[in-house]
Formats: structure tokens, C-alpha cells, sequence
């Protein structure tokens, strides 16, 4: 019984792990469509508030989960 449960939680991770792209591309969409053009009308009667918006919308440093960088051999003593 663990073994058919184990495999439908795995299908349902992998399903879910599928759409995040098209997920965080929906909410990208959202944030550069929407909530940006409603921070505009900031930039000039509210700097403060504006600058930290933009701030806070901007990554930094992003290392992301990509794959892992191949491991150098070792040198080999003589």
C-alpha cells in the first residue's frame, strides 16, 4: 500500500512542479502589467514609498536551484 502511495504523491509533485512555471509567469505578468502601472503615479508625490516599491521588486543575488556545477576530481597523490 506505501508503494501506491508513494507513486501517486510523486505524480502529484511532479504535476504541481510542471505548472509552477507557468505560474509564477501568470503572477509576473500580474506584477509588471498591473500593480507597476498602479506604482507610477508614486514616483514623483511619494519617492520614499516608490523607491522601496521598486526595491522590493527587484531580485538580488538570485542563485536560483539550477543544476549543481560538476565536482573537480581530486588530485591524485604520488
Amino acid at each position: 500500500m506505501t508503494s501506491a502511495v508513494t507513486r501517486s504523491g510523486l505524480k502529484i509533485s511532479k504535476v504541481s512542479t510542471g505548472n509552477i512555471d507557468g505560474v509564477f509567469e501568470a503572477q509576473d505578468k500580474l506584477l509588471k502589467e498591473q500593480a507597476d502601472a498602479l506604482m507610477e503615479p508614486f514616483q514623483f508625490s511619494q519617492p520614499d514609498f516608490f523607491s522601496a516599491y521598486k526595491n522590493a521588486r527587484s531580485v538580488v543575488d538570485y542563485a536560483g536551484r539550477g543544476k549543481a556545477a560538476p565536482a573537480t576530481p581530486a588530485a591524485n597523490p604520488v
